[in-house]
Parts: C-alpha cells; sequence; structure tokens
C-alpha cells in the first residue's frame, strides 16, 4: 500500500499521528518500510507526507482475515473513504482530497493550522529555540488509532502489534510471534523494515538525536530518524528524537 498525505496550514494536535496511525501503524506493520517527510516553516506551520508500501504478502494476509480475499471481493478498496473523511473530520480535520489509486493505497490531503501542538504530546516545535521533538509511546499511538475507523484498528488486531494489544513484548519475540501466525515471509518482511521520519527545518541541522534503538543524523536542513519497525510496534518505553536548527 501507498499512503500519501500533505499537511498545509490546519488545526490543532493529533491530526498527524492520527494518520501515521491509519496507515502506518495499522497496515505498516504488515511488513514495510514506512516514511514521514515533516516540513517545520518559519511561521510555525508545517507540512507532513507519508508513503507506505506493503509486500505481497502483508496484503494477502490482511486480506485473507478481512474475508475480502475473495473473487468478488479481491478488488475491494482495504480503506472506505467516506469512513477515513468522517473519522479525521471528527478530529477536527479537512480532509481536501482522498483517494484510493490502487486496492490497497491510500492518497490523502489534509490541512492543519500549525505544527505547534500536533498531538500535544507527541509533537513539540519551540519556536524560540529553533528546536521540534517528537515523541512515541504506546498511549500516545492508542489515541491516535482511536481516532480511525472501527475497519482499521481492526488490522492492527489482525497483527498483534503488542503496542496496541498492551502485551510485553520484545522485538525479536514479535518477530517470531509473526512468523508462527503467518509465516517466515511475512516475518522476514517485517525484521527488514524500517521507520523513516525525515524533518525539514527551516535552516542548517547544527544538532539532532534520537534514543536508542532509533538512530539520528542530518545532512543540510534535514534530520533523518530511523526506528526498526518491530521495535516500534512493540516498544515499552518512550522513543524520542529532537533537531534543532
Amino acid at each position: 500500500m501507498r499512503i500519501h498525505t500533505e499537511y498545509r496550514a490546519g488545526t490543532p494536535l493529533i491530526p498527524l499521528i492520527a494518520l501515521m496511525a491509519a496507515g502506518f501503524f495499522a497496515l505498516a506493520a504488515s511488513g514495510c518500510s514506512p516514511s514521514v517527510v515533516l516540513t517545520v516553516n518559519p511561521d510555525s506551520s508545517g507540512r507532513a507526507s507519508f508513503a507506505c508500501e506493503p509486500s505481497a504478502a502483508a496484503d494477502s494476509v490482511i486480506r485473507r482475515f478481512t474475508g475480502t480475499d475473495s473473487p468478488d471481493a479481491k478488488d475491494t478498496p482495504l480503506f472506505d473513504k467516506k469512513s477515513v473523511t468522517v473519522s479525521l473530520a471528527h478530529a477536527g480535520l479537512k480532509v481536501e482530497s482522498l483517494e484510493t489509486p490502487t486496492k490497497s493505497s491510500l492518497a490523502m490531503g489534509v490541512s492543519f493550522l500549525k505544527l505547534e501542538g500536533v498531538l500535544g504530546k507527541a509533537v513539540l516545535l519551540d519556536r524560540d529555540g529553533h528546536r521540534l521533538t517528537v515523541k512515541l509511546t504506546r498511549e500516545i499511538l492508542n489515541e491516535a488509532l482511536d481516532l480511525m475507523p472501527a475497519s482499521t484498528r481492526d488490522y492492527t488486531d489482525i497483527l498483534m502489534a503488542p503496542v496496541f494489544t498492551g502485551e510485553s513484548m520484545t522485538s525479536a519475540e514479535y518477530e517470531d510471534t509473526i512468523a508462527a501466525a503467518f509465516g517466515k515471509t511475512l516475518a522476514t518482511d517485517l525484521k527488514k523494515s524500517v521507520f523513516t521520519l525525515a524533518i525539514r527545518c527551516p535552516g542548517t541541522v547544527i544538532r539532532t538525536a534520537a534514543s536508542a534503538p532509533a538512530t539520528a543524523e542530518s545532512t543540510g536542513t534535514t534530520a533523518t530518524v530511523k526506528i526498526p519497525l518491530s521495535t516500534l510496534l512493540s516498544i515499552d518505553k518512550p522513543i524520542t528524537a529532537f533537531a534543532e536548527w
């Protein structure tokens, strides 16, 4: 699946991570390398894009367990556009565009007022200090997922990600669980997958860092944070990253 999300000036707090939860945490858990590009503008507004291409094994698993692999339903989109639009509207978002280019993809454009305070605890922008901090916890990811349609939450149930089930499990144990439940192909896809967050700053990045096992590096005005996907989906401690410019 490929998801692309564009943010302009719009509403507060929850939208960014909510959309990430919709596409990334629900379906990326089944084997892809999702990426988010977050652009910080000088006026504190922001834009973000999200992309994810799940493997064939991932798509097959989701369709098999949601009953959409039959000849009559195999071409049915995984996402219901109306349900997604309504759920995001309830979160205070104006959905400017929403398309399903293929049966397993979603492309949307959403507006929000300013970057500062996105999800409150998840994204903190210190405009005077020229610093953006991102924090991911189980609580934040679950709050975000709760904004999405019930069908999206069903996908996470199928994939048994500890971050959503509440279980205590290492990333290796989660990979083994996926292998036992769905086969080695899907487990290998998951093990190879990495979540990438690129933060594009208004000026040259002078310092960036991330808590282990995440890594961070910078080039010019962009800080890039990478987190193994199976680790993110089984976190039991906060993962934080920041960029200063």
